[in-house]
C-alpha cells in the first residue's frame, strides 16, 4: 500500500526532506482491531509543526496523520462495510503509525460511525478540532444559562467550542481580531475595539468561563471572569509565552485554570470524547468545519502540508485512495 512517512524532522527541514510516499505492506488484522480503507485524512497544524521538530517525542519513520474517515474492510461482522471516522494523539503519526495511508489498522474502540449528515471528506477533517473542543468543554463543565467567552472564535477549534456550548444551553461570546459574523456566537467582540474587560462586562456582565485559543492577552480574560470562573488555555504563540496573574484576586474569586493538549489522548480515548458528540451531529446542532476546495492525493502531500503551514484557515484534506473513491461516496 502507499503511505506517507516522516523521514526526518527539525528546524529548517524542507517538506521534501521530511515527507516521502512509500510502499509498505498492508496491515494485518488482529483480535480487537479493524482494517480501514482510508478515504479521507486531514493535515493539522500539529502535523506541519512536527516536520519542523516541534515534538521531541516523535519517532522518525512513522506514517503520519491523525484524522481519518474510511470504510471498514476487515474486522467484526457488524462493522464490515461501515464508514467510520476518528482521530488520535501522539499514537497517530508521532510515536506510532498514523492514518495517511491507503489502509490502517485501528482498535475497534477507536472508530465511530460517520454521521449521516456529514460527508466522508468532512468527517476526515473534523477529528482534532472537535476533540480539542470536547476536552476543553469537559474541563470547564459549562452549564445551561452560563456565559462562555471564546478567544479566537473564528478559528476551527473556537468554532467547535462555541457550537458545543450552544448545544449545552450556554450563552456565547466570540472574541475576534477582524469584524464579521461568527457562527454560534450570540455576541461578537473585536479585540481591538478598546477596553476588552469593560466591553465584556457591558455586553454580558460576569463571565463564567473562557476558552483561550489564541494565547495573547490572557490576563484580561482572568480579570473578566466572575466568581467560580474557569479558564482553559490551549495556545502559546511562542515558547516563552507568559502572562501576569494577580494571585489574590484569582483565589478570592475561586477561579480554576485548565489546559488542553490532545497529544496525550490516544485513538481510543479520543473516540470516547467524540462519541458523546454524535447525537449533536445527527440532529444538525453540530456542523463540520470548512474544507479547502482542493483535495489532494498522497502525491500532493507536500503541497497539502505547505498550505497548512502558511496558515490556511480551512481544513486541508487528502484522499489516500484517490479522488474517485472519495467522490463515489
Amino acid at each position: 500500500m502507499e503511505c506517507v512517512v516522516l523521514k526526518q524532522t527539525g528546524p529548517g527541514v524542507s517538506l521534501a526532506e521530511a515527507l516521502e510516499v512509500q510502499q509498505h505492506p498492508r496491515p494485518e488484522l488482529e483480535e480487537g482491531t479493524v482494517i480501514v480503507e482510508v478515504l479521507a485524512a486531514s493535515v493539522n497544524q500539529s502535523c506541519y509543526k512536527n516536520t519542523q521538530g516541534a515534538f521531541p517525542f516523535t519517532t522518525p519513520g512513522v506514517r503520519v496523520g491523525r484524522d481519518f474517515c474510511g470504510r471498514v474492510i476487515e474486522g467484526p461482522q457488524e462493522l464490515k462495510g461501515q464508514i467510520v471516522w476518528g482521530t488520535g494523539g501522539k499514537d497517530h503519526g508521532y510515536t506510532g503509525h498514523g492514518v495517511m495511508a491507503q489502509y490502517v489498522k485501528l482498535s475497534v474502540r477507536a472508530v465511530l460511525p460517520k454521521p449521516s449528515s456529514i460527508s466522508v471528506a468532512q468527517a476526515g477533517a473534523m477529528g482534532v478540532p472537535f476533540l480539542t473542543a470536547a476536552v476543553a468543554m469537559q474541563k470547564i463543565q459549562i452549564r445551561a444559562g452560563e456565559t462562555l467567552v471564546v478567544a479566537g472564535a473564528n478559528g476551527q477549534v473556537g468554532r467547535c467550542v462555541l457550537s458545543i456550548a450552544k448545544l449545552q444551553g450556554a450563552s456565547t461570546v466570540g472574541i475576534v481580531r477582524r469584524k464579521g459574523p461568527v457562527q454560534f456566537a450570540d455576541v461578537v467582540v473585536n479585540s481591538s475595539d478598546g477596553d476588552l474587560i469593560k466591553i465584556l462586562h457591558e455586553a454580558v456582565g460576569e463571565v463564567d468561563a473562557v476558552v483561550d485559543c489564541v494565547g495573547i492577552g490572557t490576563d484580561m480574560y482572568v480579570k473578566a471572569l466572575g466568581h467560580n470562573g474557569r479558564l482553559v488555555l490551549m495556545a502559546a504563540p511562542a515558547a516563552d509565552t507568559s502572562f501576569p496573574l494577580e494571585i489574590r484576586s484569582f483565589y478570592r474569586k475561586n477561579l480554576t485554570l485548565h489546559s488542553v493538549e490532545t497529544m496525550q489522548h490516544n485513538a481510543e480515548v479520543s473516540a470516547s470524547f467524540l462519541r458523546d458528540l454524535l447525537p449533536g451531529f445527527e440532529n444538525g446542532a453540530l456542523t463540520p468545519p470548512e474544507i479547502h476546495p482542493t483535495i489532494f492525493t498522497l502525491k500532493g502531500i507536500a503541497e497539502a502540508y505547505q498550505l497548512v503551514g502558511t496558515g490556511c484557515e480551512a481544513r486541508v484534506v487528502v484522499a489516500p485512495n484517490g479522488l474517485d473513491k472519495l467522490a463515489a461516496l
